[in-house]
C-alpha cells in the first residue's frame, strides 16, 4: 500500500505533476471570484505566433516600437532565455571578462582578513535567506536548487563587495534560474543590479531604494490624490507596501505569470515599468482600500488583490493608459524626481558632494539621451561591447496608443509564500547595519 507521496514519486514524467504549475510553484486552488482580476482564460503563450511571424530578437533591434510593443505582449516561455539575456545585453558584460570568470568568483573566497570576516557574514546571510526563497518550488524546495541560487549569489557579492549581499536578490536570481542555467543568471543579475536599476540601489543604506520608494509616492499623489491622502491619513506609506514590489520585481507579490510579463517589459523599458504596475495595480484597488479605515486592514485588502492578479491584460491596459489615467511618463522627469529625492535623502540638501559624482552624471545623462530619443524616435539595440555601447532601449513612443495583449492563463492558484519577514518588508528589514 503506497502512501500519497509515495504514488506522486511513482509519476513518469516530473512535469505532469498537477501539485505543481508550469513554473514548478506548488499550487494553491483558490475559489472562484468575481472581480477585476478574474482570469478571462486567455494564454500567457498566445503571442507565440505573433513571435513565429517576426526574425530574431537582434534583427527586431532596428525595430524598436515593435519589439516594444511584442515585449509586453509578452514574450513566449521558449524564446524567454534568450530574449531576456539579449535585452539585458548581458553578452557585453561576460565578453570582457576572463574564462571561466563566474567559476572562478563562485569557487575562490575574495579576501584575507578582514575583507576575509565580511565574506564570511554575507555568506552566512544568503544561506539563510537561501531556504526561505520559494520554499515550495518544487527546484528551489531541494538542495540542489538551493545550492545554485547559493552559487549565484554569492558570485555576485565576491564580484562586487560595493553592493554585496542584500535581501532582495534572491529572488531576482530565483526568478532568473527559472529560466537560465547559472552562469546566464549570474550575469543577468549583474546586467540588472549594474545597468538597469537606479544608483545606490542595492546600497548598504539603500539609499537608491529609498529614493525610488519617495519617487513612486510622489507620483500616487500626482496620479491618485484621493487614494493617496487615504492612505497617508492611515499611516500607509509606500515603504510598507512597495518596498517589496520594488526591491524583488513584485515576484514575492504576484502570480508568477503576472510577474514575468512585467518583468518582460522591464529589462525592456527599465525601472519606469514598476512605478506603472504599482500605480495600476493602486488603481484596481482603489475603491475597496477607500473603504477600509485601518492600517491593517487597508494592507491585507493590498495585499488580497495582488494574490489574484492575473488578468495582465487589464493590468497592462492601465499600466501603458497613455491617454487618460497615468498619461505621457517621460523618463527625463522620472529621473529628476529621483535626484531631487536622493539628495534630500542623503541628509546634506546643501552641499551635492555628500553625493557620488557617478550618480549625478548618470541622471543628466540619462535624462539627455531620453531627451534626444524622443526628438526621433529611434533606438539601436546592440550588442556591442561597454566601451563601444549604446544606450540602452528606453523609447518611450507615448503618443502611440500600445497594444497590451491578452489575459494570462493562469489558473485559480497562487504560489504559496512562507510567512516570514519578507511578506510585510519594509526598507530599515532590509538595509545593512
Amino acid at each position: 500500500m503506497h502512501t500519497p507521496e509515495e504514488e506522486w514519486e511513482m509519476l513518469p514524467d516530473e512535469a505532469d505533476d498537477p501539485r505543481f504549475d508550469e513554473y514548478g510553484f506548488r499550487v494553491k486552488l483558490q475559489p472562484a471570484r468575481s472581480g477585476i482580476f478574474k482570469s478571462k482564460g486567455a494564454t500567457e503563450t498566445s503571442g507565440v505566433t505573433r513571435w513565429q511571424r517576426r526574425s530574431t530578437p537582434r534583427q527586431l533591434s532596428r525595430r524598436p516600437i515593435e519589439l516594444k510593443r511584442l515585449v509586453r505582449q509578452g514574450i513566449p516561455p521558449m524564446r524567454r532565455a534568450d530574449v531576456w539575456l539579449f535585452l539585458l545585453r548581458a553578452e557585453t558584460l561576460r565578453c570582457v571578462e576572463p574564462d571561466e570568470y563566474y567559476e572562478f568568483l563562485r569557487d575562490h573566497p575574495s579576501g584575507i582578513g578582514r575583507a576575509d570576516a565580511a565574506e564570511h557574514r554575507t555568506s552566512r546571510q544568503i544561506d539563510l535567506d537561501v531556504s526561505r526563497t520559494f520554499p515550495s518550488h518544487k527546484v528551489f524546495g531541494t538542495s540542489a536548487g538551493r545550492g545554485k541560487l547559493r552559487s549565484v549569489l554569492l558570485a555576485y557579492a565576491r564580484r562586487n563587495p560595493a553592493v554585496g549581499y542584500v535581501q532582495g536578490m534572491g529572488f531576482l536570481a530565483a526568478v532568473l534560474l527559472l529560466f537560465l542555467d547559472e552562469e546566464a543568471a549570474f550575469w543577468c543579475l549583474c546586467a540588472i543590479v549594474e545597468r538597469l536599476l537606479p544608483e545606490s540601489f542595492f546600497s548598504p543604506s539603500l539609499l537608491g531604494l529609498r529614493a525610488e520608494l519617495a519617487t513612486f509616492g510622489a507620483l500616487v499623489s500626482e496620479k491618485l490624490p484621493r487614494l493617496s491622502r487615504h492612505l497617508n491619513e492611515h499611516g500607509v506609506v509606500p515603504e510598507l507596501y512597495a518596498t517589496r514590489w520594488f526591491i524583488a520585481g513584485f515576484a514575492t507579490s504576484l502570480p508568477m505569470g503576472t510577474v514575468l510579463r512585467i518583468w518582460d517589459s522591464f529589462f525592456f523599458e527599465g525601472i519606469k515599468v514598476f512605478h506603472r504596475i504599482g500605480l495600476a495595480l493602486l488603481k484596481i484597488c482603489e475603491a475597496r482600500l477607500l473603504n477600509c479605515g485601518e492600517q491593517h486592514h487597508l494592507l491585507c485588502v493590498l495585499q488580497e488583490e495582488e494574490a489574484h492578479c492575473y488578468d495582465c491584460g487589464r493590468l497592462f491596459a492601465l499600466a501603458f493608459d497613455t491617454r487618460s489615467f497615468i498619461g505621457p511618463f517621460p523618463r527625463a522627469r522620472l529621473v529628476t524626481l529621483r535626484a531631487q529625492y536622493f539628495i534630500k535623502l542623503s541628509g546634506d540638501t546643501v552641499e551635492r558632494s555628500t553625493i557620488p559624482t557617478s550618480a549625478t552624471a548618470s541622471w543628466e545623462r540619462s535624462a539627455q539621451d531620453v531627451e534626444a530619443q524622443d526628438d526621433d524616435g529611434r533606438i539601436h539595440l546592440t550588442l556591442a561591447p561597454p566601451d563601444h555601447d549604446t544606450s540602452h532601449p528606453e523609447s518611450e513612443d507615448e503618443d502611440q496608443k500600445s497594444s497590451c495583449g491578452e489575459s494570462s492563463d493562469e489558473e485559480q492558484h497562487i504560489e504559496t509564500i512562507s510567512s516570514d519577514a519578507f511578506e510585510m518588508i519594509s526598507v530599515d528589514d532590509v538595509a545593512g547595519p
